[in-house]
C-alpha cells in the first residue's frame, strides 16, 4: 500500500465517543458505519458525539442491525449521519482470499475522552472465516479494545472488505474478527445506491488505487472497477432531462404516495394506542402494518432498486426507516400491552417516517415539473 491509500483511509476514519470506545468510518456523505456495541444503550435518532480531524461533531443514529435478542449472531453494524461535513468516503466490495494482507487503523480504548484523538495502526492476515460465513478471522498482530468498527482494507485491491468488530485475544497478537462487507450490504440496502452514486462522481479513491499500483491475483495492475458504478444520477445543473428521468420520478412519486397515505393511518392509531395500549389496540397497529402497509414499503424497495438516473440519498434512507432493528415494523413488534413506553418509540419512528416520505414527495413533484417543462409534455 503506498501513500497515498493510506492516508485517503485514514481521512475516512473517525472516533466515535460513545457509551463504549470504538471507531467508524465515512461510507457515504454524511453516513458513518460502526460496530452496533459501540453504540449500545442509544435509541434511533439519538445523538452520538465523534471526533474527525482532531474536531468534535454530534452525529444521529440512523441505523442499527443486530445483534439483538431475537438475533444474538446478528452482523453488530451501526449507521450514523452527521451533517454540514466535507469529506471523502472508502470503496466497499466483498473481495477478499485467503492470505490476503488487511491493514486497519483505529482508535484503542483511552480512559478519557477528552484527549486528542491518537489512532493506531495494524495489519493482519485473513485465515478464514466462521462456519456461518458471518465473520472473518484475522491473524497476526493484536486487535486492541477501541478498534471496534475500523475498516479493514485490503492491500491486494485496495478496497475495504470488512469491519473490525473485536480482538480475539486481550493479552496476545492474535489477530481479531471482522463483519465481511457483504454482510454490510444485506444489513443496509440503501448503501450500495449510496456508494455507487458517490464514486460516480468522486475519482479519489480509484485515483489513489491506481497511484499504488494495487496488483492482482495475476500479477497485473488492477485499473477496471471491483463493481459496476453505474450511471451517475441525474443532478438538476448542467445535465439535459430526458423522458426517462421523468419516468423514474413518476415511479417514485406515485410508490411514496400510496405507502405515505397508509402511514398516516398508522400515525392515528399510534395516538390512540399510546393512551390505551390494549391488546386491541396493538393488534390494530399489526394489521394495519403488516397487511397494508408492508406490501407498498416492499414494492418501493423493488422500484427503488430499479431507478438508474434519480437515485439520491433521501431514497437511501428510506430503505433503512423500512428495515432493521429501528424501523417501524420493528418497534410494532417490541410492542406489549399496557407498555406505553413502547409505543411511545413507536410514534418517534413513525414521525421521522412520515417526515422522510413528506421530504422526498417534495423533491419528487419539484423534479417532475421541472422535467416536464425543459421537455414540453
Amino acid at each position: 500500500m503506498g501513500v497515498a491509500l493510506e492516508a485517503l483511509l485514514r481521512e475516512c476514519i473517525v472516533r466515535v465517543d460513545s457509551t463504549v470506545s470504538g471507531t467508524g468510518f465515512f461510507v457515504a456523505p454524511g453516513w458513518i458505519l460502526t460496530c452496533a456495541h459501540v453504540v449500545d444503550g442509544i435509541e434511533l435518532g439519538q445523538p452520538v458525539q465523534v471526533t474527525w480531524q482532531h474536531q468534535l461533531y454530534q452525529t444521529t443514529l440512523l441505523a442499527r442491525a443486530g445483534p439483538t435478542l431475537r438475533e444474538p449472531q446478528g452482523p453488530d453494524l451501526a449507521l450514523l449521519t452527521v451533517e454540514r461535513l466535507d469529506h471523502r468516503c472508502v470503496l466497499l466490495a466483498p473481495d477478499l482470499k485467503l492470505g490476503d494482507t488487511l491493514y486497519s487503523y483505529g482508535y484503542s480504548y483511552v480512559p478519557d475522552w477528552s484527549a486528542p484523538a491518537q489512532g493506531d495502526p495494524v495489519l493482519l492476515h485473513y485465515v478464514g472465516g466462521t462456519d456461518d460465513g458471518r465473520l472473518l478471522k484475522m491473524g497476526e498482530e493484536q486487535v486492541e479494545h477501541g478498534m471496534s468498527g475500523a475498516p479493514l482494507l485490503n492491500l491486494r485491491n485496495g478496497v475495504v472488505c470488512g469491519v473490525v468488530k473485536s480482538t480475539r485475544d486481550d493479552r496476545q497478537a492474535l489477530g481479531g474478527r471482522a463483519v465481511p462487507i457483504q454482510e454490510v450490504l444485506e444489513a443496509f440496502p440503501g448503501l450500495m445506491v449510496a456508494q455507487r452514486e458517490y464514486h460516480d462522481q468522486h475519482e479519489h479513491w480509484r485515483a489513489a488505487q491506481e497511484g499504488d499500483s494495487v496488483i492482482n491475483d495475476r500479477g497485473s495492475i488492477n485499473t477496471q472497477p471491483l463493481f459496476s458504478m453505474g450511471n451517475p444520477s441525474w443532478i438538476n445543473a448542467g445535465i439535459q432531462a430526458t423522458a426517462s428521468h421523468l419516468q423514474e420520478w413518476k415511479v417514485v412519486h406515485t410508490t411514496v404516495q400510496d405507502l405515505y397515505m397508509t402511514t398516516r393511518l398508522v400515525e392515528k392509531t399510534v395516538l390512540v394506542a399510546e393512551q390505551d395500549p390494549s391488546e386491541v389496540m396493538i393488534y390494530n397497529l399489526e394489521h394495519i402494518w403488516f397487511s397494508t402497509c408492508e406490501p407498498k414499503a416492499s414494492k418501493i424497495a423493488k422500484e427503488f432498486q430499479l431507478l438508474t438516473r434519480v437515485r439520491n440519498r433521501s431514497m437511501s434512507e428510506l430503505l433503512f426507516m423500512l428495515n432493521g432493528t429501528d424501523s417501524v415494523p420493528a418497534r410494532i413488534r417490541e410492542l406489549r400491552t399496557g407498555d406505553r413506553s413502547r409505543v411511545a418509540r413507536l410514534r418517534g419512528t413513525v414521525y421521522q417516517l412520515i417526515s422522510m416520505l413528506e421530504e422526498l414527495l417534495k423533491v419528487a413533484d419539484l423534479n417532475i415539473i421541472e422535467i416536464a417543462t425543459s421537455i414540453g409534455t
